[in-house]
């Protein structure tokens, strides 16, 4: 058998894909002492499997290791050999009571327990439609009035917020110098 042969059968048998005869070539020929040196790792493994199938154990094995492992822990025969007992849960009036207590608390707690109802609000009557015509800037003097006025409210708003930005800021210089003292 040549060496691409092998190589071609150690890959199927890796895979799991040889049969049963492909599987006894590669045992008959990692059985010879003649194989090529790209193969020799595999020999002991194959060679195993030839010294393993003459191997019988003997009638009384179980009974031999049993005792060897008894020794070994040096306890007696009838604590390695006994079977272990079921626990038994038994349910007596003081666990009972406990159980029944939990559910009736889970119980009441979801009973008591107020959802808050949501409002609903009509936002409008369908019926009522709402009139802008009144909302709307007829004039030009209106509209400078009314620009004016949102000019005067963001100035406001603008001198609210940078009057608080420099109090935070001398008192933050307050501090500094006092830190660099």
């Amino acid at each position: 058998m040549n060496n691409t042969q092998i190589a071609k059968l150690l890959d199927k048998y890796f895979a799991g894909e040889t049969s049963l005869q492909e599987e006894k070539q590669l045992k008959d020929y990692f059985s010879y002492s003649d194989i090529h040196p790209d193969f020799e790792e595999y020999a002991p493994l194959f060679r195993f499997f030839n010294d393993a199938e003459g191997v019988q154990l003997s009638d009384n094995f179980d009974d031999k290791l049993m005792e060897r492992l008894q020794s070994e822990n040096n306890l007696p025969k009838s604590v390695k050999t006994k079977k272990k007992e079921a626990k038994v849960f038994r349910l007596n009036l003081k666990n009972i009571s406990r159980i029944a207590a939990a559910v009736v608390f889970v119980l009441a707690a979801f009973y008591f327990y107020e959802k808050p109802e949501p409002v609903t609000q009509p936002i409008a009557d369908s019926d009522e439609s709402i009139d802008w015509t009144k909302y709307e800037v007829k004039t030009q003097e209106e509209a400078y009035e009314v620009t004016l006025m949102a000019l005067k409210k963001t100035s406001f708003g603008i001198n609210v917020g940078a009057g608080t930005m420099a109090e935070e800021m001398s008192k933050s210089r307050v501090r500094w110098k006092e830190i660099m003292k």
